[in-house]
């Protein structure tokens, strides 16, 4: 077969291709895996590049979406200034000249100009369009608006505003509206508009597709609006007229400045900052995909090689007879090997191709179910090719890698054992413990050593780009990567130990750990494949609860969640003023459970505007002084922020309102204490040896001072070091009796007084808070009825208390992916399993061995290797999240971890593998028939 001619070279590479090719085909089960195991990372791969470079604009592209088919846009950005200079491409982007010492502007500051029609070329047309805010009638009630005024919907402006459905607005009586709009206003083409404070209508005439907004966004586009509505400058949009760099500068004199189509195509140089500014910029974002996409590839190969390894391992001993054949007649070690190598060549290629053309689809389908209607963000398909086809090159490349170890072992071969088909257990080797032992403490002490190092960073303030400062944030990452190394290094070893333990547990699992412990090389690999999944999991999901339970913690809730709260303006102090009854009113015909009254004591600038200066102020008085520690910025410690709002949140309420605010009907001893001249406390930081003590300043005093606490020392600190608070000692202060209360979360109001004590102790209060609490939680489209209700004449703020954002969408998204991760790379594995394990199953079955034993054995296989490798991930994906707790102390906190989701990794999902592989497993053996060779 393999003749040693001249030439004989080539000729061994073509037998051996067209062997690798037969058996690759000849065990197309492994086949099939090991293609999709390479074909669906790649596919990934190639979807996410699409999608990332399908972002990527061209520069006529960004113009038509900020100028449709108009040439120029001009706006008004400041006062006539001479040194004024703009971006040619960004013109938001200007500056002028200003003194190096104070910052001011060298030529004197004034008023910007009303108009730049007088400054454009002679017959120029313009369009005008503006933003503005109106307060719309909708179907649930009142709600406000954004709105263009202005003609939106003219042909010029197509590929800016489109026209959807209708048609443009000819009079002053028609308005055009945005999809999200027209389904809030409850109406179709053809409807009326009623617009609120003033009321005016207008007939509905067509539906606009505004380029750069989501669907989701209401607007309406208005003939004209009331001065009160605008919100922002007017911009002017020339249709036909394409000004010049040098029109350009001088309207930039004159405070205005301008995006020009060919200016921006060919922009000048103009020697400043502003020449930074980018109309597109697509290095930055392919850089960006091959950095990101760099690590994502490692850790793709990293499971590849490992799994893709084990199948061509397995495929290589099921194989050993037709290698044993082919040696037997002349093959070489290396003639074997290269049939193993080429085998990897070949699925890797077919993995590959497959990968990218599901990886192409997949883009085409994930851009429309990511559609929100801003074409903006996808601005069309668009694969690189030379990026897809390094994705499926590298791909090749790895699944070829992934062959070297099971060809290197093929080429080792005991003929006439690999013809009579005998087999040997895979032992360990006496290194392997001791290298992955070694190899898991190192990682330890890396990660330990990392969080010692970024402490160090900190209270020294060295810079983040300082080689100490970058060795030790790679330490916290790399630690765990070492000891998952660790793990799979020393993974056939623990199998090993596992085989006594739980043979004691019955027939099944004594079987499926022997075949684990018999089968090193393909449950190492499992084990670090599951591993390393659940390590990034267990990481993600625990920097996502934290970050998110940060937020949480940061929030501070007008009321309890599901409350509607109504600020309510004016001489609201006063209960009988008829704002407080309209607004008492409006409330009730919501038909609230219960509801509550909050009165803010008024400060030291309310009592100077309401010419009062030689009130007081009353605020409590902080125990000690507060210390906040910074990081090396400007953020001061949420502790810190936390303390300061305490002593800003006393009110002023009756005891019939506690069970809305507390949140609770347990409230009697609460109300007891507040009808007998004491405080309801909701921060222990308040608190006097258990007691509250409110200070009182003179107002006056009090605002030539800048309040009643000042910082003393320096506001940006390294940590270990503080800034203290300090509070200016109190004209004279009150002692009360207080009970304090727990609450979930942290409330606006942190010391509640009642109105009878504090008339008694001459505190003045200003604007009143209603609080109403419903059956069901309150929503948006209560707001919007309660606005339509208050008819906007009263001064009512209205919200509904939804809480702090919550991690548990983003948690279980991250499980749904690790659980999909999971499933199958455990599928692969275990399939691998059974393929090998076929003659296995065969002989049970002819032994006696009922379905159910065999239904056993597969449960106990997926369980233990995918409980072990879960177990071993999620204990190493906790070790960067024990550096981040250390070294960001006072915002991740652990109480913010999900031990709930990290529970699930670690044992749900294996358990969940374990139950399908069970049901999955196969219920009639396929027998085989042996011939024994002498």
């Amino acid at each position: 077969m393999f003749r040693d001619t001249r030439g004989g070279g080539a000729s061994r590479w073509r037998v051996a291709a067209r062997l690798a090719r037969r058996q690759a085909w000849r065990a197309r089960g492994s086949s099939l895996l090991i293609t999709l195991l390479i074909a669906l990372p790649v596919a990934g791969l190639v979807t996410a590049a699409t999608l990332t470079t399908s972002t990527i604009p061209t520069p006529e592209q960004v113009l038509d979406a900020q100028l449709g088919s108009t040439q120029t846009r001009v706006q008004i950005v400041s006062g006539p200034d001479p040194s004024l200079i703009q971006s040619p491409v960004a013109p938001d982007w200007w500056q002028v000249d200003r003194d190096q010492a104070t910052g001011e502007p060298d030529n004197p500051v004034q008023d910007p100009l009303q108009d730049v029609t007088d400054l454009l070329p002679p017959g120029a047309e313009t369009l005008r369009i503006q933003p503005a805010t109106i307060i719309a009638r909708t179907a649930a009630g009142v709600a406000s608006m954004a709105a263009l005024v202005g003609p939106a919907g003219d042909p010029s402006f197509a590929g800016r505003y489109d026209i959807a459905q209708g048609r443009a607005a000819a009079s002053d009586d028609e308005a055009l509206v945005t999809r999200s709009a027209l389904e809030s206003i409850g109406e179709k083409v053809g409807g009326t508009l009623e617009l609120q404070n003033p009321t005016r209508e207008f007939t509905i005439v067509g539906v606009i597709d505004i380029v750069d907004q989501p669907d989701s966004t209401r607007t309406v586009v208005l003939p004209d609006a009331e001065p009160s509505e605008m919100i922002d400058n007017p911009t002017w949009y020339l249709p036909d007229t394409a000004l010049t760099w040098e029109q350009i500068r001088a309207l930039n004199a004159q405070g205005v400045t301008a995006l020009s189509r060919p200016v921006a195509l060919e922009p000048p140089v103009t020697g400043t900052r502003v020449d930074e500014a980018r109309l597109v910029n697509p290095e930055a974002t392919l850089g960006s995909i091959l950095m990101i996409g760099g690590v994502i590839f490692a850790f793709v190969a990293y499971q590849i090689v490992l799994l893709a390894g084990a199948a061509f391992s397995v495929s290589a001993r099921r194989q050993q007879r037709a290698l044993a054949m082919a040696a037997s007649v002349g093959s070489t070690r290396r003639d074997l090997s290269r049939i193993v190598m080429l085998q990897g060549l070949v699925l890797g290629g077919a993995g590959a191709l497959l990968g990218v053309i599901l990886g192409l689809g997949g883009a085409w389908v994930a851009m429309r179910m990511l559609d929100d209607g801003n074409r903006t963000v996808y601005w069309g398909y668009s694969a690189v090719p030379w990026l897809v086809a390094a994705i499926a090159a590298l791909a090749v490349i790895v699944g070829t890698a992934s062959a070297m170890l099971p060809a290197r072992a093929a080429a080792k071969v005991d003929v006439l054992a690999m013809l009579r088909g005998g087999r040997r257990p895979q032992t360990v080797r006496r290194s392997r413990p001791v290298w992955g032992i070694a190899l898991m403490l190192l990682g330890v002490g890396t990660s330990i050593a990392a969080v010692a190092g970024l402490l160090w960073v900190r209270s020294a303030l060295v810079s983040s780009d300082d080689i100490r400062a970058i060795a030790s944030y790679v330490g916290v990452f790399a630690g765990p990567v070492i000891v998952q190394v660790g793990v799979i290094v020393s993974g056939h070893w623990l199998l090993t130990k596992l085989v006594r333990p739980l043979s004691r547990l019955g027939l099944a699992p004594r079987l499926a750990i022997r075949d684990a412990a018999a089968n090193g090389t393909r449950s190492a690999a499992a084990l670090g494949s599951i591993g390393a999944a659940v390590m990034i999991a267990t990481f993600a999901v625990s920097v996502v609860g934290m970050t998110v339970g940060a937020q949480g913690y940061d929030y501070t809730a007008a009321a309890p969640r599901g409350t509607m709260t109504m600020e309510v303006f004016g001489e609201s102090g006063d209960p009988e003023s008829p704002i407080v009854s309209r607004a008492k009113a409006v409330l009730d015909a919501q038909s609230p459970t219960a509801d509550a009254r909050l009165l803010m004591p008024l400060n030291e600038a309310d009592l100077m505007a309401l010419e009062l200066p030689d009130a007081e102020v009353a605020m409590p008085v902080s125990p000690e002084e507060i210390i906040c520690r910074g990081d090396g910025s400007s953020r001061r410690d949420a502790e810190c922020e936390h303390r300061l709002g305490a002593l800003t949140g006393l009110r002023v309420t009756t005891p019939e309102s506690l069970p809305v605010l507390l949140g609770t009907a347990d409230v009697a001893d609460a109300q007891r204490v507040l009808r007998d001249g004491g405080a309801v406390v909701l921060d222990r930081s308040l608190l006097h040896d258990g007691r509250l003590v409110i200070g009182f300043w003179n107002a006056r005093k009090a605002y030539d001072a800048g309040g009643t606490m000042h910082w003393s020392g320096e506001t940006s600190v390294a940590l270990g070091e503080g800034a203290a608070v300090a509070q200016d000692e109190p004209d004279h202060q009150e002692t009360l009796d207080t009970v304090l209360i727990d609450v979930p979360e942290r409330y606006r109001y942190s010391a509640l007084l009642s109105e009878q004590t504090a008339e008694r102790l001459g505190i003045r209060v200003g604007s009143l808070t209603l609080v109403g609490a419903f059956e069901q939680p309150a929503d948006q489209q209560m707001v919007e009825r309660i606005n339509a209700a208050a008819g906007f004449e009263a001064g009512f703020y209205v919200r509904a208390e939804t809480g702090p954002p919550s991690p548990v969408v983003g948690i279980l998204l991250l499980l749904a992916a690790t659980g999909i991760l999971m499933l199958g790379t455990s599928a692969i594995v275990l399939g691998l399993a059974r393929i090998d394990g076929a003659a296995d199953d065969a002989t049970l079955a002819a032994v006696g061995a009922t379905p159910g034993l065999r239904r056993g054995i597969s449960f106990w296989q997926g369980s233990i290797i995918a409980l072990l490798g879960s177990v071993t991930g999620a204990a190493i994906g906790l070790l960067p999240v024990w550096g981040l707790l250390a070294t960001e102390q006072g915002y991740y906190r652990p109480e913010s971890i999900p031990w709930w989701a990290i529970g699930t990794i670690a044992v749900g999902l294996p358990l969940l593998v374990a139950a399908v592989n069970a049901i999955t497993s196969r219920r009639r053996p396929v027998v085989t028939r042996r011939t024994a060779i002498a």
